[in-house]
Order: C-alpha cells, then structure tokens, then sequence
C-alpha cells in the first residue's frame, strides 16, 4: 500500500503528482489497492492494445510489400 510521505523538491512533487494520477487510474474498485487485472486493464489503456486500426494499417502495408515483391519475381 502506498502511504504519503514528505514531498519537499518540486521535482519529487511532480513525480508524486504523476503517480497519484496513475494510481487513480489503475484503482478502480477505490479501496486503496491495485488487484493485478486492474493493473492489466489500465496498463491496456495506456499502450492502446485494444487499438484495432493500426492491426489494420500493418496488414495492409504487409499485403502491398508482398505484392511488390511477388511482382519483382
């Protein structure tokens, strides 16, 4: 469990800052402790995996190498 402890450099309050945004994020039943699918979930969101668009635009560019390359044969 993270406890608040004294943040005294403005660099050390920044941080501090970013890691209470991330822990509100990954916390989602709010009872002060991240379960490992609440860290997976919100570890998801932040890569983008559910992102289905880029699947597609790599597929494509596959698609066009092979047939250049076929082509060339």
């Amino acid at each position: 469990m993270v406890m608040n402890g004294d943040v005294n450099s403005g660099e050390d309050s920044k941080n501090w800052s970013i890691w209470e945004r991330r822990f509100a994020e990954m916390d989602w039943s709010h009872n002060g402790m991240i379960y490992f699918n609440e860290f997976l979930m919100a570890f998801e969101s932040w890569v983008g995996i559910d992102d289905d668009d880029d699947d597609d635009k790599d597929d494509t560019r596959h698609d066009s190498e092979k047939e250049t390359s076929t082509a060339a044969q």
